[in-house]
Formats: structure tokens, sequence, C-alpha cells
């Protein structure tokens, strides 16, 4: 379902998209609307949970955090109750139920291959899991950049 939104609401998303600590005036002059409009619409934004939260971005390595893990998982059954494992588990970071060949993609990140080692047996283990495969991200490209909020193409009716 999509919420009906409109462009200063798309605007005030990019605005705080780039830069999630800016305040209302911040946004106002970004989006070149009066800050009591960007107050308001943000209230209804998170109200009707478009906007959930405001998060910082982490540079886990700079944190002593050097290896990401990809662990794709096939489940034995519902993957329920293992999603609810991985969710509470420290070192996942990303958690994502998915079609095709494995059920579950996670994305951790861990101080030392020690570490490291130890969750993936532990993972790989369990009764749930029917097969995996990890994978160590060698180079980060990109990650986490936000999706600009563009106007919705115009529907057309049947001519």
């Amino acid at each position: 379902m999509t919420n009906d939104i409109d462009s200063r609401d798309r605007r005030i998303i990019n605005a705080l998209q780039r830069d999630g600590r800016a305040d209302v005036l911040d946004v106002a002059e970004r989006t070149n609307l009066p800050a009591t409009t960007v107050q308001k619409r943000l209230k209804h934004l998170t109200e009707t949970d478009i906007i959930t939260g405001y998060e910082s971005r982490i540079d886990y390595g700079q944190l002593g955090y050097e290896l990401t893990v990809i662990f794709k998982i096939d489940v034995n059954g519902p993957v329920d109750g293992f999603m609810h494992d991985l969710r509470n588990d420290p070192h996942v970071v990303s958690l994502y139920e998915i079609t095709g060949e494995f059920d579950v993609l996670a994305i951790g990140t861990f101080p030392d291959t020690a570490t490291m080692n130890e969750r993936i047996r532990t993972i790989l283990s369990s009764p749930d899991i029917r097969a995996g495969r990890t994978n160590i991200v060698t180079n980060t490209v990109r990650e986490n950049d936000p999706v600009e909020i563009e106007e919705a193409e115009p529907t057309r009716g049947n001519d």
C-alpha cells in the first residue's frame, strides 16, 4: 500500500535522508517550505509510520569490526522462529526473508575471525538449517545509501 504523500512530503523526506540530524528550520530552508509546514508534515509522517526513526550511520570498521559476512540460509520449515533468533543476535546488522534458493539473508559484522567462525558454526549447526552459505565481504562499495523519493508517475485512464 502506498501512502498518500505529495511533493512537499517527498522533499522533506529526501532532505532528512541526506541529514537525519537536520532540525525543522534546516529542513525548511533545504526544501523552501515554511517551518510550520515542515513541522506539521513531519508530525504526520511520523504518526503514519512513514518516518519510523532517526538513526546514525556507523563505520563498524573504525570500531574494530573489520569483518562483514553475508549468510544465505535455507531453513527447514517456517522461518519465523529462526528469524526471531537472528533478530536478537548482536552481530546481525541486517536480516531479510527472501525468495529463491535460500529463505534468509543475514548480514553480520565481527571484530575478528575467531568470533566470526564461532558464530558461523553456531548458526549453520542449528537443526532449523537445511543448508547455508557464507561470504566474507572483501570491499564495501556502497552501503545503506538513501533512495531519492520521486514523484509518482501519473496514472492513465483507458483511452
